[in-house]
Parts: C-alpha cells; sequence; structure tokens
C-alpha cells in the first residue's frame, strides 16, 4: 500500500512467490490468509481512540466503532485485483450492488455490510463467543501499536508542547481477526472519517 494514503487507494495484492516485489516506496503487509468471516465475508473493526496525553502517556478506547465488510463473498484463491475480496475499505466497497446499509431508523441486521459494534457485541453472544475475551485481545495490539507510534511522537512533545494537557489526537485504528480469533492492526488513520452522513450508524457513532 501507498504511505500516507487514505481510503484504500493503490493497495493491491501480490503473491511473493510469483511476483517481484514492488521497486517504489510502499509499505508491504503480511496478508491474513484465514480471517474470521461472517455470512462468507471478510470484514474489519474500526476501534477509535483518543490519546489525552503523550507523558504519561493516557489512552481512551471509544465504546463503540464499526464493523465494515467486504462486498464479495471471501475466497483465497479470488483474483488478486477483486478488491472487494480481499480488502474491507469502506471506500472500496460503498459502490458495489452487494452494498447493504443499514435501515434508515438505524436497525441493524446481519446482512448489513456495516455494523455498530454494539451489534457485533449481541451477534458473538448469539453464537457462544465471549465478546470480552476478543476484545481484550483486540485491546491489546491496538495498545501495542499506539505504544510503537508514541516513542517518537513522545520526543518531539516534550520539545514542543509547553503543557501535556494542550493537546490531544484521536486515531482510527482498523483491526482484523484471524479464524482462531488472533487480532492484527492493519493500519492506524491519524484522520479517521468522522463526518457521519453515510448512514444513521455512522451518525450515531
Amino acid at each position: 500500500k501507498p504511505q500516507a494514503s487514505s481510503r484504500g487507494r493503490g493497495i493491491y495484492v501480490i503473491n511473493s512467490e510469483k511476483t517481484e516485489m514492488p521497486k517504489e516506496e510502499a509499505i508491504i503487509q503480511y496478508y491474513i490468509e484465514h480471517p474470521l468471516l461472517i455470512t462468507g465475508r471478510k470484514f474489519d473493526i474500526r476501534v477509535y481512540t483518543l490519546i489525552t496525553s503523550a507523558t504519561p502517556l493516557r489512552i481512551y478506547f471509544h465504546d463503540s466503532g464499526l464493523i465494515r465488510f467486504a462486498t464479495h463473498q471471501y475466497d483465497p484463491n479470488a483474483d488478486p485485483s477483486d478488491v472487494q475480496t480481499h480488502l474491507t475499505n469502506f471506500a472500496l466497497n460503498k459502490d458495489d450492488p452487494n452494498f447493504i446499509r443499514c435501515e434508515d431508523d438505524g436497525t441493524e441486521k446481519v446482512s448489513d455490510s456495516k455494523w455498530s459494534i454494539p451489534f457485533f457485541i449481541e451477534y458473538l453472544k448469539s453464537n457462544s463467543i465471549d465478546p470480552d475475551a476478543l476484545f481484550k485481545e483486540i485491546e491489546r495490539v491496538v495498545t501495542k501499536a499506539l505504544l510503537a507510534g508514541m516513542s517518537t511522537i513522545q520526543s518531539h512533545h516534550t520539545r514542543q508542547v509547553s503543557h501535556r494537557h494542550t493537546s490531544y489526537e484521536q486515531y482510527g485504528l482498523d483491526v482484523i481477526l484471524d479464524e482462531n480469533f488472533h487480532a492484527y492492526v492493519m493500519e492506524v488513520n491519524v484522520s479517521p472519517g468522522m463526518s457521519g452522513t453515510d448512514s444513521r450508524i455512522d451518525y450515531t457513532i
């Protein structure tokens, strides 16, 4: 994927055994070949965090967020160019004919292409999956990702900011789960979309 891009632009899938590695500057990520699926679809979890202090580091997790689905049924052998199978970015899937928005009144259905985290939690419970254990795993990898990034930010913050309470940052982290419920951070967004105009779920969150 390109550096410092957004909305899934310029991301493509390669097979490292068959394809020469790209020569341009890029971020190369390991592909999770066996992702956790819901109704046969790949999905990611958008987690919102707020950092109110860099030193000492203080991280708040929002109690809601978004589950965002790919619009094509998952097939690990699908054509790498079929981004609606391999990638879960909302911007890449929203215009696909298979994309299903929630009802105007905010009622959510399993077939929707975007869920709220509370709806996801109820889905997990209905399938005898412990949501507390899962979100502890998500919190673990999100915290580690933020710790890794803050090591550089903290030194800059100390030089430039006179008081630790005068700056803050909101991040949107995208997490994917594999079939064994292990969580992986796919990316950290420094300007997560917050317009709330796509659906009632977005507006509410």
